[in-house]
């Protein structure tokens, strides 16, 4: 039996709140970061990267003081058609192929503020790109999407995320001048905007990933090195990951020896909270051990990373080494053969869509295949 359109409207709004708080149909809501009160029955009047404008009451009321966009989490607009709100409900489930349908459908309704087509295409840029990773043409379409946002409101709230993650998708397919011309753009438009300082930061790191992704390993770990000593105080956990990507770049340069001291520093300044920066560290650690052939060091610091820090970003990676450890060591230990297999087979669970998931499905095919009947992606 399906439920009533009125509940169900009022179900989706409630959500798109985020707050279970449902949002009259004749006003708009902003909703802000940090946990600040939600400002109701409100009507937006505009919406730029720099502030956000409304007006509290009815259309003859005066507006109240503008508040900066980077306060702003989200604007629930009162008019939002109902294919609008079905994609944010799916958005917020991680369901992207339907989220992109429903945005797409939203895009052709009429009769709505033209805040829609900016925030429409902004999320299917998200979604896309979520499902671009090994799909050429979700990747390309996300392109499109973030090119269409800037284009259609230059200044609008998204413009920073719009032009980073449009940056980021061009490095994926290796278009890296592209991806350098988009960034340098983003640089001058956190000046030319006042936007947060945070962004020309992620702009730099952004920067040495391409490098990186390029393979110009010394590029790319002075790059950091630079961030990491420019970032400050104010940037403390970015420079630390500058640091963290900087010995990583060290590695590949065959650096073991500075590398090692070097992400040992790490462990010892970085925050506990710091979960990424120290899964890197020690991962860092265990491929150094690696390549000096120290395989019981190597595999302690790789399952450092499976025991502390398992939702972070290179825990796929920190197993398929410890499992490369572990096939070092079984003829020395009768039960690393099984180990590695056993890891190997973890990277195949726990991280189908990863690279280290071919990798890992490659050398299984020595070992007997995965445990469990695992079957790879």
């Amino acid at each position: 039996m399906k439920p009533p359109l009125r509940a169900l409207r009022a179900l989706l709004a409630g959500l798109a709140l985020g707050l279970g708080v449902a949002v009259p149909a004749s006003a708009d809501a902003v909703i802000f970061r940090g946990g600040q009160k939600p400002r109701q029955n409100v009507t937006v009047t505009k919406e730029t990267c720099q502030t956000v404008v409304f007006k509290s009451g009815g259309a003859d009321a005066p507006e109240a003081p503008p508040v900066k966009a980077e306060e702003v989490v989200n604007v629930v607009y009162a008019d939002a058609p109902d294919e609008f709100k079905v994609a944010e409900t799916f958005r917020s489930g991680k369901r992207w192929a339907e989220a992109a349908a429903a945005y797409e459908k939203a895009l052709g309704k009429k009769g709505v503020r033209d805040w829609l087509p900016v925030y429409a295409k902004f999320y299917l840029g998200e979604c896309c790109r979520i499902m671009g990773e090994g799909d050429p043409a979700s990747l390309d379409k996300a392109i499109g999407a973030y090119r269409e946002v800037l284009q259609l409101k230059p200044d609008s709230r998204f413009l920073p995320e719009a032009r980073y993650y449009l940056a980021a998708c061009l490095r994926e397919k290796r278009d890296f001048s592209g991806a350098d011309a988009e960034l340098r753009t983003l640089d001058g438009e956190v000046s030319k905007y006042g936007l947060p300082k945070v962004w020309g930061v992620k702009t730099q790191m952004a920067a040495a990933e391409s490098l990186e992704k390029q393979g110009k390993w010394n590029e790319a770990e002075a790059k950091w090195g630079a961030l990491a000593r420019s970032a400050g105080a104010e940037f403390s956990a970015e420079a630390n990951v500058a640091q963290m990507r900087q010995g990583l770049c060290m590695v590949e340069q065959q650096k073991y020896d500075a590398a090692r001291s070097h992400f040992e520093g790490l462990v010892r300044q970085s925050k506990d909270t710091e979960w990424d920066v120290r899964a890197g560290a020690h991962l860092g650690l265990g491929k150094c051990w690696f390549q000096q052939k120290d395989f019981k060091k190597a595999r302690f610091a790789l399952l450092q990373v499976d025991a502390l820090y398992g939702m972070a970003d290179v825990h796929a990676e920190a197993l398929f080494w410890a499992g490369r450890a572990n096939m070092q060591l079984e003829e020395t230990e009768p039960q690393a053969r099984q180990a590695a297999r056993l890891l190997f087979t973890a990277v195949l669970v726990r991280h189908p869509s990863s690279t280290w998931s071919k990798k890992a499905q490659k050398e299984l095919e020595g070992l007997g295949g995965p445990l469990w009947g695992v079957r790879p992606k």
